[in-house]
Parts: structure tokens; C-alpha cells; sequence
């Protein structure tokens, strides 16, 4: 509570201290700014950034795509053990129920293979749920790298290289506030 009054204050007093200052000195902050953006070194800052963000996309692409396979390789796993775990758990179960049956039997045998059969649809689930993973992980790897080289063949697609080119407008007059 005490963050957002002391948030509050803040707005107020930048408002006040705002309104003061006036449309002259907001006119002078833009034109500082338009003059830093336009200066050669922060240009070529930019340039650098977008030549850097263009030879490593494919890279970061890949190492997206080679995540995706891993990880839907290790959930498959994971499934794959739980299914097995679980046959495993319900064969264990049968058996002690057949160990204790000799007071029981009936109830225990009808015990063992709703167990069983529950195991088994818990084991086909598993199984269905890591081919769906592993499918998914797939298009999701495909779609990544399809994204990747298809932005390299499509010529309807602007490249950064496109806005540094092009003529931004009349750079001296300042959008007017609506």
C-alpha cells in the first residue's frame, strides 16, 4: 500500500512539475533526442545490433528447435517409465492379492483386476500422451525451422535493412499531438 502512495506522489508531482515546464521545454527534449537518435555512432550502434540479430537468428533458431526434441524425448521417457512403473505397481498388487487370498479370494481377485485393468488403461494412456508429445515437439521443431528459412525465400517480407534504407518522412516535423 505504502509503494502505491508513494507511486501516486510521484505522478502527481511529475504532472505538476510537467505542466510547469511547458510545451517549450517538451520541444526541446524532443529536438535533443531526434539529434541523439540521428547521431552517426548510435546509428551505427543499431546497425551493428540488426547485422548481429541477422546472423544469429538461424542460430538461436536451431538451439530452440534442438530444446524442443530434447525435451519431448525426456517427457516420452517419462511417460514410458510412469506406463512401465505402473505395470510393474499392478502386477506387484496382483500378486500380494493372490498371496492374501486364502480368507478373501473372491474380493481380492475382483480387487487385482480392476487394479490391473486400470494399469493397464493408465500404461495406453501414457503411451498415447508421449507419441502426442513427441509429435507436437516435431511440428513445433518444423514449424521453428520452416519460419527460419522461409523468412530467407519470402520477398513480401521487409528486412531491417529495408527501414535503413527507405526515407522515414520529413525527420523535422514532429508528430502533432492529438
Amino acid at each position: 500500500m505504502r509503494l502505491k502512495f508513494l507511486f501516486v506522489v510521484g505522478l502527481i508531482a511529475g504532472y505538476v512539475l510537467g505542466a510547469r515546464a511547458g510545451h517549450g521545454r517538451y520541444e526541446q527534449i524532443k529536438a535533443k533526442a531526434n539529434e541523439a537518435w540521428e547521431d552517426p555512432r548510435v546509428q551505427k550502434a543499431v546497425s551493428e545490433t540488426q547485422d548481429f540479430v541477422k546472423e544469429n537468428a538461424p542460430i538461436v533458431a536451431e538451439k530452440v528447435g534442438e530444446g524442443a526434441k530434447v525435451a519431448s524425448d525426456k517427457v516420452a521417457q517419462g511417460a514410458k517409465i510412469a506406463a512401465d512403473g505402473t505395470k510393474v505397481a499392478a502386477e506387484k498388487v496382483a500378486e500380494t492379492a493372490k498371496i492374501a487370498s486364502t480368507s478373501v479370494a473372491e474380493g481380492t481377485k475382483v480387487a487385482a483386476e480392476v487394479v490391473k485393468d486400470a494399469a493397464e488403461k493408465v500404461a495406453e494412456t501414457a503411451k498415447d500422451l508421449s507419441g502426442k508429445v513427441a509429435e507436437t515437439a516435431s511440428e513445433a521443431t518444423a514449424k521453428i525451422t520452416g519460419a527460419t528459412n522461409g523468412s530467407d525465400d519470402s520477398s513480401d517480407e521487409r528486412t531491417p535493412d529495408d527501414a535503413t534504407t527507405e526515407p522515414a518522412g520529413d525527420a523535422s516535423t514532429p508528430p502533432q499531438p492529438s
